[in-house]
């Protein structure tokens, strides 16, 4: 068919289909075995309302997500986590810009840990739409679009944004 990227993991399908960690981490082994790039959806289920705290409770629900796909991925291989804060999936605003930058760049740093060898970009979804990216660019790589997309001209709009980047 031509597909070269696979998504996995996406909230819907841990939720509906009670897929794990450990289940997404063999498709993303699976993924990367027949040459094609993994996107691995993580996201932390619970919004807090203590901003001194929500970057922490976000990283520490994300943490065993990303732990888990890359102890299943070949050292080189390449990798994209799609940052998907499972509260924010169709709400009418995505997250705060502060508090996606201060996640993703905390995820950033956990995988430069790992001293991995493969490329790894980081997504944001969650009502992501046009104008997010120009908020969001300084923690993440692109956006991971849903219903946003399903209208043209708001395609062509973040395309638009993300190339003038």
């Amino acid at each position: 068919a031509g597909a070269s990227i696979v998504e996995i993991g996406h909230a819907e399908r841990r939720r509906l289909f009670g897929e794990t960690d450990a289940d997404v981490a063999k498709k993303a082994a699976a993924v990367a075995r027949n040459g094609m790039t993994p996107v691995v959806c993580i996201g932390e289920k619970n919004k807090s309302n203590i901003a001194s705290q929500a970057v922490g409770i976000a990283v520490s629900e994300c943490k065993p997500q990303i732990k888990a796909a890359l102890s299943q991925l070949p050292d080189d291989a390449d990798v994209i986590l799609a940052y998907e804060p499972v509260w924010a999936i169709g709400a009418s605003e995505p997250a705060g810009a502060d508090h996606v930058v201060a996640v993703t760049q905390n995820l950033r740093a956990l995988v430069a840990e790992t001293g991995r060898k493969g490329r790894t970009r980081i997504l944001y979804g969650g009502s992501a739409g046009p104008g997010t990216f120009q908020k969001l660019k300084d923690g993440v790589d692109g956006l991971f679009l849903g219903r946003f997309a399903h209208d043209v001209g708001n395609l062509e709009k973040v395309i638009e944004e993300m190339k003038d980047s």
